[in-house]
């Protein structure tokens, strides 16, 4: 389907395809609808170094990121390693918001930019208000961990594949 031209200022929202991963993330709402989807979020600006989420946090809401981009933090140890970057548009939260979890990582800020913050309960608001925008978002949300899983277990493959041909070499443990 050809996706519909907004007029909406929802976060900067032109009309353009969002694309995240190889999903286009509600590619088919109409401008009202993104603007319903508006009022019920809560717009969130960051700046270049303010953590996005927090490790072990249980906050229950998906996160919407039009601008900026952010890295995984190794939180766990003193050295505060960075991991690989990410960049907008994309969202945060996804599994948490499902799956009902404490958040798994720590999102750190590497640019300025914006985002959306949809609750839970806002979420539930949403649903029952307009039930197919709720279920839109919802099926969206589904098909981005969906890739994101597909993604990790091709990653999971090629390790598998690459362990087993003799690239990676045991290293004799010493007493």
């Amino acid at each position: 389907m050809t996706p519909r031209a907004s007029t909406s200022h929802l976060f900067a929202y032109t009309g353009e395809q969002v694309e995240i991963s190889t999903h286009v993330l509600l590619a088919d709402l109409h401008p009202e609808d993104w603007e319903q989807l508006r009022s019920f979020t809560e717009p969130i600006r960051f700046r270049q170094g303010d953590y996005l989420v927090e490790r072990g946090h249980h906050d229950r809401s998906l996160y919407l990121v039009f601008s900026g981009s952010f890295a995984k933090i190794d939180d766990t140890s003193a050295a505060h390693r960075t991991h690989r970057s990410h960049e907008a548009p994309t969202l945060l939260g996804e599994l948490e918001f499902v799956a009902d979890l404490p958040h798994l990582t720590t999102l750190q800020a590497l640019t300025d930019g914006e985002m959306a913050r949809l609750s839970f309960e806002s979420f539930q608001q949403l649903s029952a208000m307009n039930p197919v925008l709720g279920r839109t978002l919802l099926l969206d949300v589904a098909q981005v961990i969906a890739g994101r899983v597909t993604h990790l277990t091709e990653r999971l493959e090629e390790l598998e594949t690459a362990r087993h041909s003799g690239i990676f070499k045991r290293r004799a443990l010493r007493p």
